[in-house]
């Protein structure tokens, strides 16, 4: 996994939907854009990071910088680019 430094987060980012809950499918404009909110997979070694692993946040639109490791992309992240924490779905 990703190790980042001082006041950072790596984020594996939601994925846009490819249909409707109708069943409708998304014209590919639409799929082809990346949502700005995402789970937060690991976070700095800055003892002040407020944001804790697993938390589901939303950060600004142009935010961080992508990376692919293993096969996987995250977004790499300043925590004060981070707007809101979502609430824990039960």
């Amino acid at each position: 996994m990703i190790k980042p430094y001082g006041k950072t987060l790596v984020i594996l980012r939601d994925k846009v939907e490819t249909e409707s809950l109708g069943g409708i499918i998304l014209p590919e404009e639409y799929t082809e854009r990346k949502l700005n909110q995402g789970k937060v997979v690991e976070i700095g070694t800055d003892p002040e990071i407020t944001i804790e692993i697993g938390s589901m946040i939303v950060f600004n639109d142009f935010a961080g910088t992508e990376v692919e490791w293993d096969g996987v992309e995250y977004l790499i992240i300043p925590e004060e680019e981070t707007l809101c924490i979502l609430p824990e779905e039960d």
